[in-house]
């Protein structure tokens, strides 16, 4: 459950599945042959069936479509049944038949008005990737983030530059403001406490929730005047972030 700033309530979903003005959300429901893209209105309550096929992953909503990624399952000797991308596609809010985007096996994510394309969901040994940023208007691509380690997008700060974390000797978090502007915020060793998700956002404060090899459970915070700090942490039960406040 994700807290809807909004409409002050909670929601089943929240971004990038939740819409920017909190009015709306979006999913995909289905088994590893087919599966159905809804949307739904908060105010009204009605689900909307946009389109069947895929099987899709969601990836975003945006104001005018929702963007997905095709999968495909492949039962793999090494790993057993796994997730392929089969590329990033747009659905109008109206239906209809999808938009192939790209035709790769990235793993997508959305957000300041782009997609962002990671690692390869075939590299399930997780190796070294590039971020590339797919502008949704001009469908132009460009390499953000390339520092040769296992790297992906984990929010987007108040300004719209992605929060990079990359995997590597230690853990560290990138702010990446321009192609190759990339500001080290944060470091750890692999085997501490590290932001991850889920996330919210809240005018200029992300808010991160963790991960650790220890049963420790920690929140986040990072702004641009303090960087990222560590607000609290729980050792008795697991606790995530679960929305803005109020």
């Amino acid at each position: 459950m994700y807290y809807d700033k909004q409409l002050a309530r909670w929601v089943p979903w929240g971004p990038p599945a939740l819409s920017s003005d909190g009015a709306s959300y979006g999913y995909v429901d289905g088994d590893q042959t087919r599966s159905r893209v809804h949307l739904v209105d908060l105010r009204t309550k009605r689900d909307t069936q946009l389109a069947e096929g895929g099987p899709w992953r969601f990836v975003g909503l945006a104001p005018d479509a929702v963007y997905l990624m095709r999968i495909e399952y492949v039962d793999t000797a090494a790993y057993g049944l796994m997730a392929f991308g089969r590329g990033l596609w747009k659905l109008p809010l109206t239906g209809g038949v999808a938009e192939q985007l790209t035709s790769d096996s990235r793993s997508w994510t959305f957000g300041a008005g782009a997609a962002w394309g990671g690692g390869s969901t075939m590299d399930d040994a997780g190796g070294p990737n590039d971020i590339v940023r797919l502008d949704l208007k001009t469908k132009q691509s460009t390499t953000w983030f390339a520092r040769g380690t296992r790297s992906f997008v984990l929010a987007f700060d108040g300004a719209g530059a992605p929060l990079v974390l990359s995997e590597a000797g230690d853990e560290v978090m990138w702010r990446v403001h321009a192609p190759g502007g990339a500001i080290k915020i944060w470091s750890g060793p692999t085997d501490g406490p590290r932001p991850y998700a889920p996330v919210a956002v809240d005018g200029g404060a992300v808010w991160f929730s963790s991960a650790d090899t220890t049963r420790t459970w920690s929140i986040f915070r990072y702004t641009a005047a303090a960087g990222l700090e560590l607000m609290a942490s729980f050792s008795d039960h697991p606790v995530t972030v679960a929305g803005p406040c109020g």
